[in-house]
């Protein structure tokens, strides 16, 4: 949600600003497919289906480490690009945290309530695990890197969030911004 977020308020600056979608489209990145390939893995890993089936506890964790390996192989390869830098840093950071909790991202319950997420709370409260979420405590490593972040429920776009994803967003903003300016 944060990344679609920061990715739709650059497009209305870059609107603003007399910046174009289709240059946009002309971005030249690298093996771009390979984040449609990763997203779509975590659609699957973190659908419904996928979780009837029992597998998230068997094959999730490494699918959706997996998925964070392809996104950070596509962002090695395009660092040359404006933001891509702080993007990477922010998805570095993600996917440490991640990889230090056994593949998923530690967040305090309590800012799962404040965010109005309920459903995701119960489960974490009864399974210590739930989609990529794993409950916080102290024995959580990196736990500064967590999704320690809330956007309270009574406003729009609710969530928690990290750091890796704050730097995830400001690195999408100046990329999308300045891939819809005019070369100078």
């Amino acid at each position: 949600m944060f990344l679609l977020l920061a990715i739709l308020c650059a497009a209305i600056v870059g609107l603003m600003r007399g910046g174009s979608l289709i240059r946009l489209t002309k971005l030249p990145l690298r093996c771009g497919w390979l984040i449609l390939l990763a997203f779509s893995l975590q659609v699957v890993i973190f659908s419904s289906q996928f979780e009837r089936l029992g597998w998230p506890d068997r094959y999730g964790v490494y699918l959706y480490v997996a998925s964070l390996l392809l996104l950070l192989l596509v962002v090695g390869l395009n660092l040359s690009l404006g933001g891509m830098k702080v993007l990477s840093l922010g998805l570095a950071l993600n996917f440490l945290v991640i990889t230090a909790n056994g593949g998923y991202m530690p967040v305090p319950l309590d800012n799962l309530v404040k965010a109005g997420m309920l459903h995701q709370a119960e489960m974490l409260q009864a399974r210590g695990h739930f989609s990529n979420l794993t409950t916080l405590t102290t024995e959580t490593r990196l736990p500064f890197l967590a999704d320690i972040f809330v956007i309270p429920s009574y406003l729009p776009f609710r969530n928690v969030f990290s750091l890796g994803d704050v730097l995830i967003g400001i690195g999408a903003f100046v990329l999308v911004l300045r891939a819809m300016q005019r070369k100078r």
